[in-house]
């Protein structure tokens, strides 16, 4: 049978194994393969594809031409089986077949997609739950959280509800029904573990970014707003704001920068502030930032790891001559000996690089 021709971006892609293992595939360049040599650079260019471009489980046209496998959807899941299974991942006609996967997906019902989920042999049911959050319908979505529903006592439920939030984290056009979905499950997820729960709050900011790209009205994205005024749980909130790097989520870091009584929580807050813009900074957050790093009068004293991402973020704003000094100033202070050599090798890699917006 005809299978849709891959469309190639600026790399094939990765598929996710599970939270702490990415498997990567091959980046292609003029039909030249060449592996990549570590995930972070796999990441990146992931993550730097936009919603107008193509993304890697995606197929030259939205839905693949109807084919005999369109009424026999069991019958497909039977004959490629193989290529399905976890083991061949980056295998090019692998690819294809998921591909086709997804197509197919798009077009069943929940009643079948449900009955498949639950007969899949175990070595491809991963896959399926990738290819069904790809899909992104109603009955895909569904079937998914129904089958994660009733896996509850399984050993493996951890590494199931994984993979589908990792699935869901690198939907290059996410929905309001995708972003729904996992606020609803969110009070489940955080009973079952304290990892799983810090997962959720990450794929819920990482599709809270795409989404607002698509739709900044989503009904779901204010509910996740919500869920972030009303969370208990700082860290959580903040890990989460780091994904989303949204406008209207600042002000919630610059309260916590602010009062900066936590060291934790300080430097969660300015590691999420590490998304934003810096020459967008307001004075107000330049003020603030200029007050931690210097130890300014009434400030709480803090530690040296907050000290250095304050001094990073000032060094990136649009400086004035007068604070870039007293930077250089401060990296010739003896007292702090460590500070000083971060400031001073960092301000000398940026000023050969011309990266100080003087």
């Amino acid at each position: 049978i005809a299978l849709p021709r891959l469309i190639v971006p600026e790399v094939a892609g990765f598929r996710i194994m599970s939270r702490l293992s990415v498997d990567l595939m091959e980046k292609v360049d003029n039909d030249k393969h060449q592996k990549y040599l570590n995930s972070d650079a796999a990441l990146k260019s992931i993550l730097s594809i936009t919603a107008d471009q193509y993304h890697p489980l995606e197929t030259e046209k939205q839905l693949h031409p109807c084919d005999e496998y369109c009424e026999k959807f069991e019958e497909f899941i039977r004959d490629y089986n193989k290529k399905l299974a976890r083991s061949v991942i980056g295998d090019r006609s692998a690819s294809d077949v998921f591909l086709h996967l997804i197509a197919l997906v798009k077009r069943q019902s929940e009643t079948t997609l449900t009955k498949v989920l639950d007969k899949a042999l175990n070595s491809i049911k991963f896959t399926l739950i990738e290819a069904f959050v790809s899909a992104q319908t109603p009955a895909s979505l569904n079937a998914v959280l129904k089958y994660l529903d009733n896996s509850m006592n399984a050993k493996n439920k951890v590494e199931l509800i994984e993979i589908f939030l990792m699935a869901s984290t690198f939907a290059p056009r996410p929905s309001d029904l995708l972003l729904d979905k996992i606020l609803e499950r969110l009070p489940k997820f955080t009973t079952i573990d304290a990892q799983l729960e810090q997962s959720t709050y990450l794929a819920l900011g990482a599709i809270t970014h795409r989404l607002f790209d698509l739709n900044k009205t989503s009904s779901a994205i204010e509910k996740y707003t919500t869920l972030l005024h009303n969370t208990k749980k700082k860290a959580l909130v903040y890990l989460s704001i780091y994904n989303a790097k949204l406008d209207l989520y600042q002000s919630i870091l610059i309260d916590e920068i602010h009062r900066c009584n936590d060291t934790n929580l300080c430097w969660l807050a300015l590691n999420a502030l590490t998304q934003y813009d810096p020459e967008q900074f307001s004075t107000e957050i330049i003020t603030i930032l200029r007050s931690i790093y210097h130890e300014q009068k009434g400030r709480v004293k803090t530690n040296l790891q907050i000290r250095q991402l304050c001094g990073q973020l000032l060094l990136r704003t649009d400086i004035s001559i007068g604070d870039l000094m007293n930077l250089i100033l401060s990296a010739l202070d003896k007292t702090n000996h460590q500070l000083g050599v971060y400031m001073w090798r960092l301000i000398s890699t940026m000023a050969e690089n011309d990266e100080l917006f003087l």
